[in-house]
């Protein structure tokens, strides 16, 4: 019989591995499993390569993926399709703009097919160069594409403490968490974070903040305040 406390539920913060392929060529497009992501070409050396925390039903991965980890068991693989509609959408040809090649020089971007490149926060990809203009995809790179995951739940996390770790986790992929401290007042309607001393280095900090601030109360609904505590030893100095 299978512990109802290991199976998947909607609101359940858990820990997922996955490969994520093309359905129509196979190919390897996405991975957080280090091994996979060398093995693919794809490895980054700067990316932090851990499980992925999901809070499930929240909209944080795509509909279709989201969708189908209710239900899933803790420590069991499991193979998903993900149909265009659930996943990056169609294709819309609408994404297609054409941007003179000058006003990418202005911005110090030399065009090149093939190259990726950001605009008013807008990612894109050149799909074609001519002498004064230059034809930009702005669609998802996997848009108009079935996609097929392989998935693993590593963990489902029930202490509350825990939670708030994976939480931060998240946010500053690869730092080291172990001296913080975490307490629950009020019903859960505050919670007290004191954090590591090196984590008040962090450039962005005060957006991790807010941002964690906001994911807690997604998983604590009686949460009404967050207060960061940083210590700070003079002899440090």
């Amino acid at each position: 019989m299978i512990s109802v406390s290991a199976v998947v539920e909607k609101g359940d913060v858990i820990k997922i591995n996955y490969i994520g392929r093309t359905k129509d060529d196979n190919k390897v497009f996405d991975t957080n499993i280090e091994e996979v992501a060398k093995a693919e070409g794809l490895f980054q050396e700067n990316h932090v390569y851990s499980p992925l925390v999901v809070v499930v039903g929240n909209g944080w991965i795509i509909p279709g993926l989201d969708e189908a980890l209710v239900g899933l068991e803790e420590g069991k693989p499991v193979t998903i399709e993900v149909p265009v509609d659930k996943a990056y959408g169609p294709w819309d040809p609408s994404k297609v703009k054409i941007i003179p090649k000058r006003e990418l020089q202005k911005r110090n971007i030399t065009p090149v097919k093939g190259q990726e490149i950001q605009i008013d926060g807008q990612r894109g990809k050149i799909i074609h160069v001519a002498a004064g203009r230059v034809r930009v995809d702005f669609n998802h790179p996997y848009a108009g594409k079935d996609l097929i995951y392989e998935i693993t739940v590593v963990k489902k996390i029930t202490d509350e403490k825990e939670k708030v770790l994976a939480l931060l986790e998240r946010r500053i992929p690869g730092a080291d968490f172990t001296d913080t401290i975490i307490e629950f007042e009020d019903n859960n309607k505050l919670i007290k974070i004191t954090l590591p001393k090196q984590i008040s280095y962090y450039q962005y900090l005060p957006f991790v903040k807010r941002e964690l601030a906001l994911d807690l109360k997604t998983i604590f609904p009686n949460l009404e305040k967050v207060i960061y505590l940083e210590e700070i030893s003079l002899t440090d100095l």
